[in-house]
């Protein structure tokens, strides 16, 4: 299990997502990285204290890529933690918590107008 080992020092973890799941993080990471090299190749970002961070940020989206290409991937912390934050956020600005509540009334309802139980 990839939380079994979340800082790289253990074996490749198979990725066995469905291909709509590789689609959307493949895009995702990918525009990722081309969004950092843009701002990389920026000459003021040149000289910004947040470089190393950026580069690092985008080496291991690159590697995300490669495993959802080759089908796994060695856990390490820093891909841990950019998927983290990336599904907080996301969460965050689908207003998670709301849809989960709604999307349960909704099939509640659904149920008990069924004849199930609500």
């Amino acid at each position: 299990m990839p939380c079994d080992h979340p800082m790289g020092d253990g074996p490749a973890v198979a990725l066995n997502l469905p291909l709509r799941h590789v689609e959307f993080l493949r895009s995702t990471f990918d525009g990722l990285v081309e969004g950092i090299e843009s701002d990389l190749a920026n000459k003021m970002a040149q000289d910004a204290p947040e470089r190393p961070r950026n580069e690092r940020e985008a080496a291991t989206y690159r590697r995300l890529v490669d495993g959802l290409d080759s089908g796994s991937i060695v856990p390490d912390a820093e891909a841990v933690r950019l998927i983290g934050v990336m599904a907080e956020a996301n969460d965050a600005e689908n207003d998670y918590p709301q849809v989960v509540l709604e999307h349960r009334a909704l099939c509640g309802l659904l149920a008990a107008l069924e004849g199930g139980e609500a």
